[in-house]
Order: structure tokens, then C-alpha cells, then sequence
């Protein structure tokens, strides 16, 4: 199984030198773990700064430029049909938005073990392009996605793909009151102070901005499972190059 973090870094490179038009790389932050990463301690004007223009939802204004690096780890451990089922699951993203343009790049890994039988899999990987369009203020979304023949086709989608899981992620932090929150040394970061059993978010920053959130959810209810997200967030100026070919399937080509 890939190691988190280094594994989208190897999807960029494989699709950069395998399509024939450019993926704009990774920022970087991809080879940082968002638990690892040791936050900057901020003022309370600092915090309510960053967080007063913030919101869980991506709108479209109070971002220009950003990229996500998140790692989605899922340890099941269960019993079907008397088999004892344990598996590891890593979903691992980039998600890359600027301005009205994104792309997300995707792969999922599995390793475990389904009573005697070994698995160790990865699903293929995917590259999902979206722009948004105002037309009579009213956004359209188009997304360029790869058919089985791994030719380009755009067509109209509710909502980007990246946009989505922008506020998938973002959405685990669902306090940002300064006073709600303590920075803990063990973790080294920002968690909420009734948080005695470590079961919420923990908030990073790094030059005033946030920075990583880390979160680890664990049920019993059904065997033993144990999700950890790992989100690394970076800002500034970002690149997205849609296909140059492609099949158009919206309304306005028919």
C-alpha cells in the first residue's frame, strides 16, 4: 500500500507525463502531514482575521487560489458471515482551485485481508477537470471527464467535483471561535478546550492562515473502525490548463 502523501505525488507525475496538455503541479504542501505539522501559535486578532473572510462553503470570492492535499485513512476491522474482514483503505486527494477553474486528482488504495484471502489493490486513477461559467447570473458548471477510451468529454455538472470537497473538508471545522479553542503542546495545535477525549478537529496554522486539519473518528458499534483525515491546505496563485480536445456534450454543442 502507498504511502499517504507520497502517493498523489506519483499520480501528478504520471499524469503530467502521460497527458498531452499541463496539470499544474503539486504546491508542495503534499509531502507535509497536516498531523505532523506543527502550528503557529496565533493571536486572537490574527485568528479572527483569517476566519472573519473564511467560510466551510466554497463560494467562489474568498478564495482565488488554493490547494488541498487531504488523506482519508479507513481502518475496518469486522466479522461477515462469520469472516473476519480487516481492511485498510487510503483515499487520497489534490484538489487544485483557481478562480473559476479546477481539477481534482484522485486514487484509493486497499490492503487487508478478507478471511484467508490477501488484498492489497488500488482502484485507477482519476482526473476530473471543472469550470465554472455566469451566465445571466447564473453559474454553470462544466466538467471534462475521461470515457473508457480515455478521451476527453465535457459536460454540465451540478457542482465541480473540487468545490465539493472543498467544503467536505472544510466543513470539520464547525467552530471557529477563538475563545472555544486552546492550543494543546502534545498535539501541536489548535484543538476545542471540551475536547477531553481527542475527538474533534485539531486546527493548524502557518503564516497566519490555516494551514492543516487533522481529525481521527472511531466507532465499536460494528467491529472496530477508525477514520482519520488528514487535510493540508496551501494559497496562492494557481494554474488549471482545461483539455484542448474533447467530445462537448452540453446543450449549447447539440
Amino acid at each position: 500500500m502507498s504511502t499517504p502523501k507520497t502517493f498523489l505525488a506519483a499520480v501528478a507525475l504520471v499524469l503530467a507525463t502521460s497527458l498531452s496538455f499541463g496539470v499544474a503541479g503539486c504546491s508542495g504542501s503534499g509531502t507535509t502531514s497536516a498531523e505532523k505539522m506543527e502550528s503557529q501559535v496565533v493571536s486572537e486578532k490574527t485568528w479572527n482575521k483569517f476566519f472573519s473572510s473564511w467560510s466551510y462553503e466554497y463560494d467562489g470570492e474568498n478564495i482565488e487560489g488554493v490547494t488541498i492535499d487531504a488523506t482519508i485513512t479507513d481502518e475496518h476491522r469486522y466479522y461477515e458471515d462469520g469472516v473476519l474482514v480487516d481492511m485498510t483503505s487510503v483515499e487520497e486527494y489534490e484538489v487544485v482551485i483557481a478562480g473559476d477553474k479546477d481539477y481534482v486528482v484522485s486514487g484509493i488504495s486497499r490492503e487487508g485481508r478478507r478471511g484467508s484471502v490477501f488484498i492489497d489493490d488500488s482502484d485507477p486513477l482519476t482526473l476530473i477537470y471543472s469550470e465554472t461559467v455566469t451566465a445571466g447570473n447564473v453559474p454553470v458548471c462544466y466538467e471534462y471527464t475521461q470515457n473508457a477510451a480515455y478521451k476527453w468529454e465535457k459536460n454540465v455538472a451540478e457542482q465541480s467535483l473540487a468545490r465539493e470537497k472543498y467544503t467536505e473538508y472544510m466543513s470539520i471545522i464547525t467552530e471557529t471561535d477563538y475563545d472555544m479553542y486552546t492550543y494543546d503542546e502534545d498535539v501541536h495545535g489548535y484543538i476545542l478546550k471540551d475536547d477531553m477525549k481527542g475527538e474533534g478537529p485539531v486546527i493548524k496554522f502557518s503564516n497566519g492562515e490555516l494551514a492543516g486539519i487533522y481529525l481521527q473518528t472511531k466507532d465499536y458499534e460494528n467491529g472496530s473502525q477508525i477514520i482519520t483525515y488528514d487535510i493540508v491546505v496551501s494559497y496562492g496563485e494557481r494554474e488549471v490548463n482545461l483539455p484542448a480536445e474533447f467530445t462537448d456534450n452540453t446543450p449549447q454543442a447539440e
